[in-house]
């Protein structure tokens, strides 16, 4: 049974799992179209994607690879973002869209992106795995702990990478625009900064404030993981809008520090969700603070130095990819 999230309007499991393969599908071409335009032979037979009720993760195995997408989680995001887009919490409207007016049909616009979005960057986080060649990786090399890491934060680095250069481009800004026949994104930063926090929101609902969470061998604890994650996206839309394509007036990275205030800011309302979905208090910004310790943070930095060191030379030869891998420096 799945758990009741006290959804607004549940979408039925059939429109879920076509909502879902699309996402997949837009994603898989993207990367097949880099690779065709590099003329880059790929090995792979075929990637399967299937809605699994528990499990989101990736399997590889005589070159036939299975991506799994938890239903579960998918609920939990669509409900946390029904919730929030209801007229109830207009505030977060009010926010997102730097409107003063609470609007349904923009809403809905809002509502629809960000589940994309934040279903997107999952989606292209297990294909990272696959197309930079961490499952063969690991079939065939010893491997560690710290390699597991280093697998997860090149696969983030993938799915960020990605998601930008899909998405954070002025076409986006005009066909958003074009569905309400108004200027709902005013600006590509706007648009760059509701992205970032979409990917924020997914990262958040994945239990970073949950007290009893267990530690995770093969992750970088989850809340070394957000500004991680939030401060490549930052580079990376930089890069390709401001200093490579020319399209903003000014770099994201000037206001960094605010932008991480908005991500960390976040997690509060995902815990007040959670914990009224759940009937519970296991969900506090308090939880789990010790990740910020100084041992973790030191044993990060030494895996980001190898990470950025290592990985490219590690994963060469199986990776699908341009022999440069998606590492931000």
């Amino acid at each position: 049974m799945l758990p009741n999230f006290k959804m607004l309007n549940p979408i039925e499991l059939e429109k879920v799992e076509d909502f879902l393969k699309k996402c997949f599908s837009s994603c898989n071409l993207y990367i097949l179209n880099i690779l065709k335009r590099e003329k880059k032979a790929i090995d792979l037979k075929n990637i399967t994607f299937e809605v699994d009720l528990k499990k989101t993760n990736v399997t590889e195995k005589d070159k036939i690879a299975e991506i799994c997408f938890s239903l579960e989680f998918f609920r939990k995001i669509e409900a946390y973002y029904t919730h929030m887009f209801d007229e109830k919490n207009e505030e977060f409207y009010k926010v997102i869209s730097s409107q003063e007016i609470y609007e349904k049909n923009k809403a809905n616009i809002f509502l629809n992106f960000m589940i994309e979005i934040s279903c997107t960057f999952l989606v292209f986080h297990e294909l990272g795995h696959i197309y930079n060649g961490h499952l063969l990786f690991l079939e065939n090399e010893s491997h560690t702990d710290e390699d597991f890491k280093m697998l997860e934060w090149n696969a983030d680095d993938f799915a960020a990478t990605k998601i930008l250069e899909m998405y954070a481009h002025p076409n986006t800004v005009i066909f958003i625009n074009d569905l309400v026949k108004e200027n709902v994104i005013l600006s590509l930063e706007h648009l760059g900064i509701i992205i970032f926090r979409a990917i924020a929101i997914i990262l958040c609902l994945s239990d970073i404030g949950f007290r009893e969470r267990k530690e995770e061998k093969r992750h970088i604890p989850r809340r070394l993981r957000l500004p991680i994650v939030i401060t490549n996206l930052i580079k990376i839309f930089d890069y390709l809008n401001y200093e490579k394509n020319k399209f903003c007036k000014y770099k994201l990275s000037s206001i960094h520090n605010d932008i991480m205030d908005v991500c960390f800011h976040e997690e509060v309302p995902v815990n007040n969700f959670l914990n009224d979905c759940f009937d519970s208090k296991e969900w506090n910004q308090k939880n789990n603070l010790e990740e910020f310790n100084v041992k973790n943070i030191k044993k990060t930095l030494r895996i980001e130095e190898k990470y950025k060191k290592e990985s490219e030379k590690k994963l060469k030869r199986y990776s699908r990819m341009e022999a440069k891998l998606e590492i931000i420096n």
